[in-house]
């Protein structure tokens, strides 16, 4: 009985052996499976990522229904830029997510063509901010399949004037130096299929291209690391054609 009690004393636990080829084997598990799930996430970020295009470009046809064109992609009130992200961002969703005003002229300010500010944030319930509302057009996406983001959630150091802006974020979030994990802005170029492809090089010609290589510029001047590279269209703007 005592000998019974000794060798089941004995067994008890596992030998450092064992253990080791235990370990190995969760490593190597963990090895096979942890590059797997990043793969099913890559999956789904593009499934989405194609969905959220196909979204983008059905709000463009209802915004060219309403007003018989495509969104601008470049917009200046005389204190700031607006490129083209912010433009596609604030004629999908508005400055607030209640839609588009229809005196915008894409201002950074929230202005008409007259200075005058169409847009009221924090003031909910006055007659200027219920006659805005009132009077927008759409959003043409909600929010949520818009991926509709402020500028200054994404960069902390975008300019001031811009990071009240809106934009529309692609699917493949990471962590932001501002905190927030999200995407990086779907930068938007309006085609002008009259003007011919010439030298993109050339500053004077700049202007007469299909696309405006200057109309996010701002942006591809932004970083989310300051060791990242510039933006291949920043450097050679003849990549756009």
């Amino acid at each position: 009985m005592n000998a019974f009690i000794r060798r089941a004393c004995a067994r008890r636990g596992f030998s450092v052996v064992e253990v080791l080829v235990t370990i190995a084997i969760i490593t190597i598990l963990m090895a096979l499976f942890v590059p797997a799930l990043n793969k099913v996430g890559e999956v789904a970020a593009r499934v989405k990522q194609k969905a959220q295009f196909t979204n983008i470009e059905l709000g463009l046809e209802a915004y060219k229904n309403d007003y018989g064109d495509y969104p601008i992609s470049f917009s200046y009130d005389g204190l700031a830029f607006c490129d083209g992200a912010q433009t596609l961002g604030e004629a999908i969703v508005g400055l607030d997510g209640l839609g588009l005003h229809p005196d915008s002229i894409f201002s950074p300010g929230r202005l008409d063509a007259a200075g005058v500010e169409i847009y009221y944030p924090g003031i909910a319930g006055t007659p200027q901010e219920t006659a805005s509302v009132q009077s927008r057009t759409g959003p043409y996406l909600e929010n949520d399949a818009a991926n509709a983001i402020r500028l200054g959630d994404i960069y902390d150091n975008s300019p001031a004037s811009l990071a009240g802006t809106m934009v529309l974020a692609d699917m493949f979030t990471k962590k932001m130096r501002t905190g927030i994990k999200a995407g990086m802005p779907i930068l938007y170029y309006k085609a002008n299929p009259a003007n011919k492809t010439i030298d993109p090089t050339l500053v004077s010609e700049q202007d007469m291209l299909t696309y405006r290589a200057y109309d996010n510029d701002v942006l591809l001047h932004l970083k989310i690391k300051d060791t990242r590279p510039e933006h291949p269209l920043g450097v050679r703007i003849e990549n756009l054609y």
